[in-house]
């Protein structure tokens, strides 16, 4: 988490070279906004979402350890994955 920052900090002149060379039929800069806000919704998403993209990442983990036959967790998983999900469902439903 605290390598983001300096990670951020060197993209940025990469993204100016860039957004500076590029020319489209849109325009110079619209290509990179839309992007840009195409990456904030999926960012946002995954951050108001974070107990079930978590379990999902823990649970393919979890798969990609597992030799070659299902755990037997894997319907105990499953099920709290669906329970989250749910959960947090209700919780956006309700503001």
């Amino acid at each position: 988490m605290w390598a983001l920052s300096p990670l951020t900090g060197l993209l940025v002149p990469l993204i100016g070279t860039l957004w500076g060379a590029r020319a489209s039929p849109y325009g110079r800069r619209r290509l990179f906004v839309a992007a840009g806000a195409a990456a904030l919704v999926v960012g946002m998403k995954c951050f108001a979402n974070g107990k079930v993209v978590a379990a999902a990442a823990a649970a393919a983990d979890s798969a990609a350890a597992a030799p070659t036959a299902v755990p037997a967790a894997a319907p105990a998983a499953a099920a709290a994955i669906a329970a989250a999900a749910a959960a947090s469902a209700a919780a956006d439903s309700r503001g």
